[in-house]
């Protein structure tokens, strides 16, 4: 009988994991002679490395070039990442998996060191789950400290899984089927982390209780909507096996159904705060759009943000004229 262990092969990985195979292939990953070949994809999502993985429990697949500063896993989701306003941290691959698989924009981190300002890009809000462990502890503040020295700009939030499970990959195994609904309910117990001075805080009551709790929610997108995460991987979206297909999505009739609370992590924090300064303004009755944009260019808020608030809310924008004959844009809320 022979001592030699067989390498992990790509069924093996699919089994444990629960992720269909082809998934898996349309990432790059391929059977190897001496394990399951991964290839690390850049921001274009072109193969730069090809690394291997041997066993099932292993964060990251090994073989990293000699003398290269190693990168993050997900480069090529970055687009998606400004795209909604929103990006994961995680760090291991098969936590990045599990979120790619649902179209979630994640970014697996062998090391806290290889996050960039350029993965960033305007400010998006981002999500650090936590492992529960010293280990997974001292992973979240070396990234809290790292975006600090980035400087960065956006809502940042602590991710603690619920029901004792260890990650996200962990999660998706229990229950496939539940991982949108278990997921959503970790968010909304998430904690924010302070990473800007209070002097440096946006004004008050702008914040929708930055210090005291996360955004409730998080919308997920599903597939037939999103598309493939992946460039050119339709596979990629969820197979009809683990998901029931999602109705069609108005997006518009979506958005004017939430609260500008519940969209911070669709929208982006930019686009969350026009939508909160438009209802609040707007609650009171209808205003000029002069007066409207000027207060918020006050509050740091870009013409173009609000308008596409504005667009987003459904807000009626009417044409009045004036006891001295000019006329005016008055903006309003649909109810009014």
């Amino acid at each position: 009988m022979s001592d030699v262990a067989t390498p992990l092969t790509l069924a093996e990985l699919s089994r444990d994991y629960q992720l269909p195979e082809s998934f898996l292939r349309a990432l790059g990953l391929s059977d190897g002679p001496d394990g399951v070949r991964t290839p690390f994809l850049d921001a274009s999502g072109k193969p730069q490395a090809t690394l291997r993985r041997t066993s099932l429990t292993e964060p990251f697949a090994t073989g990293w070039p000699a003398g290269q500063r190693q990168l993050p896993w997900g480069l090529w989701c970055l687009p998606r990442a400004k795209q909604r306003g929103q990006l994961f941290i995680v760090f291991s691959e098969p936590d990045a998996w599990v979120l790619w698989r649902h179209a979630l924009p994640a970014l697996a981190l062998p090391d806290p060191t290889c996050l960039e300002s350029e993965y960033l890009t305007g400010n998006v809000s981002v999500v650090i789950h936590r492992i529960p462990s010293d280990r997974g502890n001292q992973l979240v503040e070396r990234v809290r400290v790292r975006l600090v020295q980035l400087d960065h700009g956006g809502r940042v939030c602590d991710l603690r899984l619920l029901n004792g499970h260890a990650s996200l990959a962990d999660l998706y195994r229990a229950a496939p089927q539940d991982f949108n609904a278990r997921l959503m309910e970790a968010l909304h117990d998430a904690r924010p982390l302070q990473i800007r001075p209070a002097s440096q805080a946006a004004p008050a009551g702008m914040m929708l209780d930055y210090e005291k709790r996360w955004p409730s929610r998080l919308y997920l997108q599903p597939s037939s909507v999103c598309g493939p995460l992946h460039p050119g991987a339709a596979s990629l979206s969820p197979e009809p096996e683990l998901t029931t297909p999602a109705p069609a999505w108005d997006e518009r009739a979506w958005l004017q159904s939430q609260t500008p609370e519940k969209l911070l992590f669709y929208l982006g924090h930019e686009r969350g705060d026009a939508m909160r300064f438009l209802q609040s303004e707007l609650s009171t009755g209808p205003k000029s759009a002069q007066s409207l944009l000027h207060a918020a260019r006050a509050r740091g808020m870009s013409p173009r943000t609000v308008r596409r608030a504005k667009k987003l809310m459904a807000v009626k924008s009417q044409r009045r004229g004036l006891s001295s004959g000019a006329a005016q844009w008055v903006w309003s809320l649909s109810g009014d």
